[in-house]
């Protein structure tokens, strides 16, 4: 982890224009600007007991990349799209509860790719929009499962009625998510209120102090994690929105996140994991666990246990869900508001011994969060329309099987384990290109495109001959790579 603490003058240059002699400075807020890597999914964190060994460490499989945060003098948003089209998940929390879909990001911030992006960048450099200040930059090497964080934190807090004194921050992250090295990269950006941390005791030394200080709480957390992949054409993203922080003489602050491709730097490899093994240090130091059978058995008796409690619950199926696997049922523990959660939660098996059985394994436990979640949304869905938040998440991991209930109910039926529900949805959604109905191939087809899982040649617009056709090619070669590879298996 780095840390630079930027005041009136700032430590680093400008990359994307020079001052003219003559011209003032842009006059930054007062930020501390942090920086690294470490191993863990988009949003999480550090993973406690990842194997930083296991790591695919080759310089030739990681990816070139750089996250820039621009301070701008005047708003560059106008003509760029609004990134709410754009969006998997908008989460806006108060104390780790969520109080909105919606938020500052959702509603102001604005988005450019590839060409666009690169053309924002030349105007910036151009000072179409005034002066421009570097407030901090990343650029290095992105194993796959390993996260890049970029930080800018407000050092002056700002009163507010409601909350006191906060500290406003920016975060961006960009992550390779998934085990197989083959993840594209993905991002996310945070907005923070936090709250200050209390002063020290003067008769301390700070480092004691430090020791035993509490975390800045997060009174106010506004999430956006980016749908689309970063890769090819699509990079470099840039994000335009406000600056969320009072102070400076700039109005808006722009977000560049460019992927260029395999690195093959060994240096930014090894200071990369460097960062990771910091962050996982770190992370052990508060969290203290253990990666063994038992004491997970444990963790995930204590965290059912807790969703019991209404203060714990929200945190406690994060916690299960993250830890298992089950991604749908994250993002309803994310997103649902409390009597929703709650009635999600007493549909999970509650009798002792079916919750013993449960925490056997991560998967088996997994499974029960995951399949609870498809069934208790179906059902609701069959009862009375889900609220948008939820049916947004469903039909995100269903595709255009979370359309439909009895669909659902059939995924629920047939799965035996959450890589069977994994399945089962890719070939509904399969099944779904040779409806009738336009809407349902365009749908089902998109869903698959963005996984890459759409069959070659398809086009749900033409006609039921050239769709047929596409299907049975697409059938036929899938069959003929299966018998090839059982060909080759030993």
């Amino acid at each position: 982890m780095r840390t630079v603490v930027c005041g009136s003058v700032l430590l680093v240059a400008s990359a994307c224009a020079s001052r003219p002699r003559g011209e003032p400075e842009l006059v930054p807020p007062a930020l501390q600007v942090v920086s690294g890597h470490h191993v863990g999914s988009l949003l999480a964190g550090a993973t406690p007991t990842a194997a930083i060994e296991a790591l695919d460490t080759r310089p030739e499989a990681a990816l070139g990349y750089s996250l820039v945060i621009e301070y701008v003098e005047r708003d560059p948003r106008a003509g760029l799209a609004p990134v709410a089209g754009e969006a998997e998940l908008f989460a806006t929390l108060r104390g780790g509860e969520p109080i909105a879909a919606t938020g500052r990001l959702s509603t102001e911030a604005r988005l450019a790719r590839g060409a666009e992006a690169r053309a924002l960048a030349e105007r910036l450099a151009r000072r179409e929009f005034g002066r421009t200040k570097e407030l901090g930059r990343l650029d290095g090497a992105l194993p796959s499962n390993v996260t890049a964080t970029l930080s800018c934190a407000a050092t002056r807090a700002v009163s507010t009625p409601a909350d006191g004194p906060l500290l406003k921050s920016l975060r961006c992250e960009l992550a390779r998510e998934g085990g197989d090295g083959s993840g594209a990269p993905r991002i996310a950006l945070v907005l923070e209120d936090l709250a200050p941390r209390p002063f020290a005791d003067p008769r301390e030394k700070p480092e004691e102090s430090a020791a035993h200080a509490p975390e800045a709480p997060r009174v106010i957390e506004e999430a956006l994690l980016f749908a689309a992949p970063v890769d090819g054409g699509a990079s470099p993203l840039a994000f335009a929105l406000p600056s969320p922080f009072v102070d400076g003489e700039g109005q808006a602050v722009v977000v560049f996140v460019d992927v260029r491709g395999p690195s093959n730097d060994a240096a930014a490899v090894d200071r990369a994991l460097a960062d990771c093994r910091e962050a996982l240090v770190g992370t052990k130091n508060r969290v203290q666990r253990v990666a063994s059978a038992e004491t997970r058995r444990k963790e995930f008796e204590s965290a059912l246990g807790s969703l019991d409690a209404n203060a714990n619950r929200r945190s406690a199926l994060v916690f299960l869900a993250q830890a298992t696997g089950a991604r749908l049922a994250g993002d309803l523990a994310l997103a649902a508001d409390d009597a929703t959660l709650d009635a999600y939660v007493q549909s999970l098996p509650r009798a002792p011994e079916q919750i013993a059985q449960s925490v056997v394994d991560g998967s088996t436990l997994g499974f029960v969060l995951e399949r609870g979640a498809f069934a208790f949304l179906a059902a609701r869905g069959a009862e009375t329309p889900l609220a948008p938040e939820l049916s947004g998440v469903l039909v995100r991991h269903a595709g255009e099987v979370g359309r439909s209930s009895g669909a659902l109910d059939d995924l629920v039926a047939n799965a035996k384990t959450v890589a069977d529900l994994d399945r089962l949805v890719v070939e509904q959604n399969l099944i779904a290109l040779e409806d009738t109905t336009l809407g349902v191939r365009v749908r089902a087809f998109d869903w698959l495109a963005a996984r890459e899982l759409a069959p070659k040649g398809y086009d749900p617009f033409a006609d039921a001959k050239e769709r047929r056709a596409a299907l049975e090619a697409a059938a036929a070669e899938s069959a003929e790579s299966a018998d090839s590879t059982a060909e080759r298996s030993p």
